[in-house]
Formats: C-alpha cells, sequence, structure tokens
C-alpha cells in the first residue's frame, strides 16, 4: 500500500537487459539509458526531445505502449515549443497530484517512468 509519506525515490524499477537493437546498432553490452542520457538532458529537454526520449524507450522495450502514452500525453500540445523542462520534476509533480487525488494507479505508473528517468540521469 502506498501512502502520501512514501519517498518516491524508495521505488525500484528492474531492468530487462536489451536485446537486438537495431535502431542504436548496439548490443546486449551497451545500456540504452548510457546511450540517451549522452544525447539528451533530460533535466533541461524540450517537448519534442522528451518524447524523442520516450520514443527510443518504447523502441528498445524499455516502456510499454500504454506507458509511451501516457508518458507523452501532455507533451504532444507543446511538441513544437523550444522551452526546456525538467521532465523528471514535472512526472514527480503529476504523481503527487494523482496521489492526493486518491489515483493510486495513476501514481505507480508516474513513479515507474521517474525511476526509468532517473536511470538516464543517472549516467549525465
Amino acid at each position: 500500500m502506498i501512502d502520501k509519506t512514501t519517498n518516491m525515490s524508495d521505488f525500484t524499477y528492474l531492468d530487462n537487459i536489451i536485446k537486438n537493437n537495431k535502431k542504436f546498432n548496439i548490443d546486449d553490452s551497451k545500456n540504452i539509458f548510457k546511450i540517451l542520457s549522452e544525447k539528451y538532458d533530460i533535466t533541461n529537454a524540450s517537448a519534442k526531445e522528451f518524447d524523442d526520449i520516450a520514443k527510443n524507450l518504447l523502441e528498445t522495450q524499455k516502456i510499454s505502449e500504454l506507458d509511451y502514452t501516457l508518458m507523452t500525453f501532455d507533451t504532444n500540445k507543446d511538441l513544437n515549443s523550444d522551452i526546456k523542462r525538467n521532465w523528471i520534476e514535472q512526472l514527480k509533480i503529476s504523481a503527487q497530484k494523482s496521489l492526493y487525488a486518491g489515483d493510486k494507479n495513476f501514481y505507480e505508473v508516474k513513479i515507474k517512468q521517474i525511476n526509468i528517468l532517473k536511470k538516464i540521469e543517472s549516467y549525465m
């Protein structure tokens, strides 16, 4: 059970090994999170860059199609915007709003997404 005092960093997301990723032409010894961290700054990215990150995570099967849709739902209207955001903080705000609204499922989805983005950030 999740309560309002839960520290988001206490949640973990288990990674699977990347297999047969032809887009980046990488093998299992390479890490998609490291590759994305070299290309993007998740703490200072435009909506378009965030969408590209999410697409790469989807294509490498790090997130599901549902996760991709939920992750990028609010960004689609801003794809032409050059405004840079810290997407980890954006998702934390969204998670907190869901928690306070009593939407445990959406809260857990956002926590999963935050942990995925933190993996990218950890290689920066």
